[in-house]
């Protein structure tokens, strides 16, 4: 037996290791998350068409980029800890596609809100 840290003094194994679990499965989606906010950033180098500005863009980034991560390659969360290389881009697609639908959107709407000009 090793010795164990303060924080897992007071219980069994079993409820060590379903801690450990969950911060797996936490690991996965924050992994997910911090790829959309990282292509939200170039949201800055197009024009503001975004429907809902920066902020819309911003929740269609992280929601791309989550539905893709749990999506692909299989449904789910994957257990490995620390995630890895392939985890991460598999929320590239989802953040991409939503961030460019969000921007179709913002585009099309615009337009359709345009004065007529005569």
């Amino acid at each position: 037996m090793g010795v164990r840290s303060p924080s897992t003094a007071g219980q069994t194994p079993w409820e060590t290791a379903a801690t450990s679990a969950s911060l797996d499965l936490e690991m996965s989606v924050f992994v997910w998350v911090m790829v959309g906010l990282a292509l939200w950033h170039f949201a800055v180098l197009v024009p503001d068409r975004f429907r809902g500005g920066v902020i819309g863009a911003l929740i269609a980034a992280l929601a791309g980029a989550l539905f893709s991560g749990w999506l692909l390659p299989a449904p789910g969360i994957p257990l490995g800890n620390p995630p890895g290389l392939a985890e991460t881009l598999w929320a590239i697609p989802g953040s991409l596609a939503a961030l460019i639908g969000c921007w179709l959107w913002g585009r099309n709407s615009s337009k359709e809100n345009a004065p007529a000009r005569s």
